[in-house]
C-alpha cells in the first residue's frame, strides 16, 4: 500500500503525524495516515476544515447524501467530539433533535442516522417560520428619528393635531405640500424622499 503512492502522497513517513506520531506500520494506521494527509493536500488544515464547517448548513436542497458527500470530508481526521457540536448546528430543529436522541457514537453513525431521520421525514425539511427580526438599538433609533422627522415637519406646516401615526402625518404633509408647490404628486414624494435623508435638516421650509 506505501507503494503504490505517488504524487504529493509519496513518500509514506515511517510516523503518522495525524495520530499522535504512531508508527505507520498497520493496515488501520496507514489508513488514517491517508486520511489526514489527503485532507492536507485536498482541503488544508484542522483550522480550515473547523472554519467551512462552522459556515455550512444542511439547507432545503439537501439530502442526508448531498450534506455527507460535501462535509464528509472535512470531518474526517477531527476528533469526533470536537467536530459534533458543528455537524448539530447544521441541522434544522426538528432533526437536530432526533439525532441528539439517537446519540451517534462515531462520524459513521452520525451519518447513518441522519440518512435513517431524513428518509423517515420523506426528504421534508420541516423548516420552522424564523421570529420576526428584533429591532437592533441602531434600528430602533433611526424609526424613532424618522418618526419624530415627520412629526416636526408637519408641524412645521401648520399641524395642529395630536397624532403620532405615521400615515396621517404623511398624508397630512403631502396635501399641505400639494397646496404650497403646486406640483404634481410624483414631484412631491421625490422631495420628500430627499427630506427623509437630509432630515433633520429643514431649511428648505424658511425659503
Amino acid at each position: 500500500m506505501k507503494g503504490k503512492m505517488t504524487g504529493r502522497f509519496h513518500p509514506v513517513p515511517g510516523t503518522n503525524p495525524y495520530n499522535g506520531g504512531n508508527a505507520i506500520i498497520t493496515e488501520p494506521e496507514f489508513l488514517n495516515w491517508l486520511q489526514g494527509k489527503y485532507r492536507e493536500v485536498m482541503v488544508g488544515t484542522n483550522q480550515d476544515a473547523l472554519r467551512t464547517l462552522m459556515n455550512d448548513k444542511f439547507t432545503t436542497m439537501d439530502t442526508a447524501d448531498t450534506y455527507e458527500k460535501r462535509i464528509k470530508i472535512y470531518a474526517q481526521g477531527i476528533p469526533y467530539a470536537d467536530v459534533l457540536p458543528y455537524l448539530y448546528g447544521h441541522m434544522p430543529q426538528y432533526m437536530e433533535m432526533r439525532l441528539r436522541q439517537a446519540n451517534p457514537a462515531n462520524l459513521d453513525a452520525f451519518f447513518t442516522d441522519l440518512r435513517r431521520i431524513w428518509l423517515e421525514c420523506r426528504g421534508r425539511i420541516a423548516e420552522q417560520t424564523p421570529p420576526p427580526p428584533k429591532l437592533t438599538s441602531s434600528t430602533q433609533f433611526q424609526s424613532n428619528e424618522a418618526l419624530d422627522n415627520w412629526i416636526q415637519l408637519a408641524r412645521d406646516l401648520q399641524y395642529s393635531g395630536d397624532s403620532k401615526d405615521p400615515k396621517v402625518l404623511k398624508d397630512y404633509v403631502y396635501e399641505e405640500l400639494y397646496k404650497k408647490l403646486g406640483r404634481a404628486t410624483a414631484y412631491i414624494e421625490k422631495v420628500l424622499l430627499r427630506l427623509e435623508v437630509l432630515m433633520p435638516q429643514r431649511k428648505w421650509l424658511e425659503k
